[in-house]
């Protein structure tokens, strides 16, 4: 009787335990905000590197709003857009548009163990190819 009653005080422990770790696995999976840096080279000056930040805030699964800033020619800019797919492994595509809402660019590439290389290209007039980046993420 002793020995039931300890295998059933045990066995609502584990369900317990397990039912919470599959409750916030979830949760912890995509992280609702996170941040990504590295480089981008524009095509008129490809060995040139320009750091650069994005702030992404989850808005779905493997879709976030995105904040990218960077210095260009001195000057601080800030563009905002969006990025989707798999940060860590897996095809990411995603936009940026200034501020002012005159200029709008979009990119596409690939994920490999949290290392992102994309090609981006200006789409305000057509879609022209400006050039490359490598991002990887932060946290």
């Amino acid at each position: 009787m002793k020995a039931t009653r300890q295998l059933g005080v045990m066995a609502a422990v584990v369900c317990t335990w397990a039912g919470y770790w599959l409750s916030v696995a979830p949760l912890r999976a995509a992280a609702p905000e996170t941040t990504l840096r590295g480089t981008f080279a524009w095509a008129n000056e490809p060995a040139q590197k320009h750091e650069l930040r994005a702030n992404l805030t989850a808005t779905g699964t493997n879709e976030w709003q995105a904040v990218w800033d960077f210095n260009w020619k001195q000057h601080p800019l800030t563009f905002t857009g969006s990025l989707k797919g798999d940060l860590h492994n897996g095809p990411v595509t995603g936009t940026g548009n200034t501020v002012d809402g005159k200029r709008h660019f979009s990119f596409d590439g690939t994920a490999k163990d949290g290392a992102i290389e994309v090609v981006h290209y200006e789409i305000t007039h057509g879609k022209t190819r400006t050039g490359t980046a490598e991002l990887h993420v932060v946290n």
